[in-house]
């Protein structure tokens, strides 16, 4: 591999998105590689992800031990926004270098967020909680937004 072939977005931390893919690859392994790269781009910001571990931690306490709360069928909602990460990062598989479908990511990105925040707004007595959940969904969900786009344009960088 040449220089060109890899990004570091901070000199200081570990984090290279590698630019490995081969050209044989099925839209599995390129699923587990676009997976790959999201994850080294999560682990190289150690701060915001302590941060909110340290949030989540308190947020999951809280509820469930000082207020008696516990959770309940309609809670499930909270999993959704799960779907949504994975189908944008279906979409950066299926759409792989075909900018003319660069717009459902950023939409799918859009709805995330707005239902994350209509979580937050509907989970009365578990707002805390459903708030730190939605923050690790709109989180997770930039990454992997920002690796899909990458890979639906074919630009990496």
């Amino acid at each position: 591999m040449t220089g060109f072939d890899t990004i570091q977005l901070n000199p200081k931390s570990n984090f290279i998105l590698t630019l490995d893919k081969l050209p044989y690859m099925n839209r599995i392994d390129y699923t587990f590689w676009l997976a790959k790269q999201i994850m080294s781009v999560l682990l190289s910001f150690r701060l915001v992800n302590i941060l909110l571990l340290a949030v989540s931690i308190f947020a999951i306490i809280w509820p469930f031990i000082k207020q008696k709360k516990k959770l309940v069928r309609k809670n499930i909602q909270l999993l959704y926004p799960f779907l949504i990460l994975l189908a944008i990062l279906a979409l950066g598989v299926i759409f792989e270098k075909n900018n003319k479908f660069s717009f459902a990511p950023v939409l799918l990105l859009i709805i995330q967020i707005a239902y994350c925040s209509y979580l937050v707004y509907r989970m009365k007595g578990l707002r805390l909680f459903s708030a730190v959940i939605s923050l690790w969904y709109i989180w997770l969900s930039f990454w992997v937004f920002f690796v899909a786009m990458l890979s639906i344009t074919g630009e990496w960088l």
